[in-house]
Formats: C-alpha cells, sequence, structure tokens
C-alpha cells in the first residue's frame, strides 16, 4: 500500500489466496495492509525453495495452481486438517518457530 492512500477508502482488496479473511473490515487503507499477505508470500517462496515438491503437493488435487503458492483462501477462513498440515510443511522446511507455534496467525 502506498502510504499517501492510508485513510483513503480501500477500493481493491487483492487476490483472496493471499489476503487475511478480515483485510478491509474497516473499508479504510492502512500502511499494514499488505504485511499478512507478504508473510504468505515469503513462506511460500522460502519453503518452495527448500523443498520443491511443495510445488507438485499443494494446493492438492481437485484444486488447480491459478494465482496462488501454496495456501488457498480457505486456508485462512476455516483451515482444516489439509491446510494445517501444508503450513506445518511450510513452517517445519522453512524452520519457521514462530509461525509453527502459532504466534503468526493464518
Amino acid at each position: 500500500m502506498v502510504p499517501a492512500l492510508a485513510g483513503w477508502a480501500i477500493t481493491s482488496t487483492g487476490l483472496p489466496c493471499y489476503q487475511h479473511p478480515r483485510r478491509g473490515e474497516s473499508g479504510l487503507a492502512t500502511v499494514r495492509d499488505d504485511y499478512f499477505s507478504e508473510l504468505v508470500i515469503y513462506l511460500s517462496l522460502l519453503a518452495v525453495a527448500e523443498n520443491p515438491n511443495l510445488w507438485r503437493q499443494h494446493p492438492a488435487p481437485p484444486l488447480r495452481r491459478d494465482k496462488e503458492l501454496l495456501f488457498v483462501p480457505e486456508d485462512f477462513i476455516a483451515p482444516n486438517l489439509r491446510s494445517r498440515r501444508r503450513a506445518a510443511t511450510c513452517s517445519e522446511v522453512c524452520a519457521c518457530r514462530d509461525f509453527h507455534h502459532g504466534r503468526l496467525r493464518l
């Protein structure tokens, strides 16, 4: 987000596969709007760099990769066993202890 737009009405919430489910609830842009998306992208890239098999495994069939990396919107809205395993696998590959222990909330 461009800092000069802080406080303006949100005109776009971005792609759902990168967004926190509550993004845009306030209706006003903040300088922190993209933090969650940045973490999703960063974690996905680190994980795939360490274990390229993740690219073939996630998102698992029947989903087809379109615009997402490893996560899909449902992983953030209503995490299920598959999405929790995906997050655990990514965090173990990246040795990202804070993510693994739930300090970074998806």
